[in-house]
């Protein structure tokens, strides 16, 4: 799993309220969080402000439960 699914998770947050916070479509937040989607700079700008993390921790791999 990746961090930014990790996080999203722990605020309690579902994918539209992120869509909502950032602008970012929930098919892509859901591509990105799959690790089947490239993050652009400009998302990894968005998301990073938005959950209030540092956008190099967004995209690590985390070992846990989907």
């Amino acid at each position: 799993m990746l961090k930014l699914r990790k996080i999203r998770k722990e605020k309690g947050w579902s994918l539209t309220d992120v869509t909502v916070k950032t602008g970012i479509p929930e098919p892509t937040l859901s591509a990105l969080e799959g690790g089947k989607l490239h993050p652009y700079p400009g998302y990894k700008r968005r998301l990073a402000k938005a959950l209030g993390v540092p956008e190099a921790e967004l995209f690590q791999e985390v070992k846990g439960d989907d």
